[in-house]
């Protein structure tokens, strides 16, 4: 796979299971009384399509939000057929410009090119 091929699809996995939870939050919503009182608390219009919309929207943002920050933290301590389910690839892509040559290391070394320590 290409390295934006890569970058896409793991940019794109990530979404998709935001939306799948967030679409799961939204059944319990519908579900859970005690939401709908919230969300009236709150002074969400529930008969506005544009509030409601709103609402899904900022969940949805939060969702994906709290995924990246915890999956920031667990990926390096998942097997990459986890990563794989999760992220749609489990190569990171190697982004470098015109010219310049990719250095490759073994996952879990640190490596120092021009200054710069990446590991």
């Amino acid at each position: 796979m290409s390295d934006r091929l890569t970058a896409w699809v793991r940019t794109v996995t990530p979404k998709i299971w935001a939306a799948v939870v967030t679409a799961l939050l939204a059944w319990f919503a519908v579900h859970a009384p005690w939401v709908l009182e919230l969300l009236e608390l709150l002074g969400v219009d529930l008969t506005s399509s544009a509030s409601v919309g709103f609402v899904v929207l900022l969940v949805d943002l939060v969702v994906l939000a709290v995924w990246q920050w915890l999956w920031t933290r667990l990926q390096p301590h998942l097997p990459d057929v986890v990563v794989r389910l999760v992220l749609g690839a489990a190569a990171r892509p190697m982004y470098t410009r015109a010219g310049e040559v990719a250095v490759v290391a073994p996952q879990g070394s640190t490596i120092t090119v021009d200054g710069y320590t990446r590991g």
